[in-house]
């Protein structure tokens, strides 16, 4: 199956995997800061959270208009899997999930 990577610097990479990543966690990236959860929830309530007080944008809709975000899955490796800059794809077809 392919995938899309994200890199730290937010350069993309299509790769094949014969098994779907297993996700341990979930980031938002705003303006080259990562914020982080072990849900996707927890990782949007952290992002819009620390954005909102240092900005006049106060919500995920706002955040996404002017500063604009990218959603990702990490997995145990440490690496990033690109999900969109909205509703997430996943999980993938035979994703499993840890938490």
């Amino acid at each position: 199956m392919r995938y899309t990577l994200i890199d730290e610097h937010e350069n993309l990479t299509a790769i094949e995997r014969d098994e779907p990543p297993v996700t341990i966690g979930w980031a938002y990236i705003v303006q080259d800061v990562h914020y982080k959860g072990q849900t996707q929830e927890d990782a949007e309530r952290n992002m819009v959270r620390q954005v909102s007080a240092q900005t006049p944008y106060r919500s995920l809709i706002q955040i996404a208009k002017y500063l604009g975000y990218h959603l990702v899955s990490l997995d145990k490796d440490g690496n990033m899997y690109l999900r969109s800059g909205g509703n997430p794809q996943g999980p993938f077809l035979g994703e499993e999930t840890e938490c």
